[in-house]
């Protein structure tokens, strides 16, 4: 095969000239150094074919791709037995491979996190995910690419009511492109999950990251720790107990004596049973005030009412204000309207925590 057409992209792309190419029996060795890959270019001539990458080799002994579109049947030339048009991509395939190894090094940051990262559109369908969130939703990454969080419900992956509510946020966030924050659990799992919007050029927010960490073991710690909390408030309750149990106790032994020793006329028995059960009643509230104190907080955030949560602690250490000779004076507004979002159980025991402090800094009688 002789090459009797060499324009000047040609001259541009390789470094030889035309005269050095036209009639040259020896050009396509020179432009195909390597045997094998010359053998495919001369038994390809003929042929038709598209998007035909091949390395050619430049005068100045450098390598570039190139890619060949052969037309030589749907457009023949009178006395060309064939002829082909190519382009130089060697930039764009340089940029292609430099772009699949960045891609591979954040594939594998992604992956060596060992916290769950999400991609999403603004629909709530997977773009992408990294291995941890996948081996946590119980499935291969590509099998959940392209799902959408209803498709998760659909197969039992999330349960419908943090579908609903991971939808709601999600159209907060697209709403007002600022990130929101939230706890959830799933299967005895805590998860600190966050939305992050990712904007467009215009501002508008087309892609949510979704990142969840798991904090069971941090949360197991944090109720470990508000256990040994109200376990060491016990003990400073167990004086001021013994106290507000010791007079109920005697009154009761003494109404009861009374009643066993001596016949006593019936508005008199009637008066000493009633004080008796007043004193039971009393003595059951202080055993409820306690074993609620002392229960495991159930960590549940609802509106509740400031005012009660203090006026509820004071009620749990009425007694040792008395043993203290403090006397507490309260302020409250009368209509009880600041309400906070809290768990009333953990606002308790830093408010007991607070007053037990300010009592032993006091001095007696305040």
């Amino acid at each position: 095969w002789n090459i009797v057409v060499w324009n000047r992209e040609c001259e541009h792309v390789t470094g030889y000239s035309t005269e050095e190419i036209v009639g040259n029996p020896k050009a396509e060795e020179m432009l195909y150094p390597d045997a094998a890959c010359h053998e495919r270019v001369v038994t390809r001539q003929s042929s038709d074919y598209r998007d035909l990458e091949r390395e050619i080799a430049c005068k100045d002994g450098s390598i570039k791709t190139t890619v060949w579109f052969n037309i030589s049947r749907q457009f023949p030339i009178s006395g060309w037995a064939t002829w082909r048009i190519g382009f130089d991509i060697t930039e764009r395939k340089r940029m292609e491979s430099a772009l699949e190894k960045s891609e591979e090094m954040l594939r594998a940051i992604l992956d060596a996190t060992t916290e769950s990262l999400i991609l999403l559109d603004a629909r709530g369908t997977i773009l992408a995910m990294n291995k941890t969130a996948a081996r946590r939703l119980g499935m291969p990454v590509d099998e959940l690419v392209g799902l959408s969080s209803s498709d998760l419900t659909s197969l039992g992956i999330l349960p419908p009511d943090l579908n609903e509510a991971r939808t709601a946020l999600s159209d907060e966030v697209i709403r007002s492109c600022k990130p929101a924050y939230f706890e959830d659990e799933r299967a005895g799992k805590t998860f600190d999950t966050t939305f992050y919007p990712v904007p467009d050029a215009d501002g508008e927010v087309e892609r949510l990251v979704v990142f969840a960490r798991d904090i069971t073991a941090r949360k197991q710690a944090e109720q470990q720790a508000i256990r040994a909390e109200r376990l060491a408030a016990m003990g400073y309750m167990a004086a001021a107990l013994a106290h507000e149990t010791k007079n109920p106790l005697q009154i009761i032994r003494s109404n009861i004596e009374l009643l066993l020793d001596f016949e006593l006329e019936p508005i008199e028995h009637k008066k000493r049973l009633g004080i008796t059960l007043e004193e039971i009643e009393r003595l059951i509230g202080v055993t409820e005030r306690v074993l609620d104190f002392a229960q495991p907080s159930k960590d549940t955030r609802h509106p509740v009412s400031i005012v009660q949560l203090v006026q509820k602690t004071l009620e749990l250490m009425g007694k040792q204000f008395e043993l203290a000779q403090i006397q507490v004076t309260t302020n409250f507004p009368a209509d009880d309207s600041l309400y906070v979002f809290v768990s009333p159980d953990q606002i308790i025991q830093v408010l007991f925590n607070l007053i037990a402090n300010a009592i032993e800094a006091m001095a007696p009688s305040g």
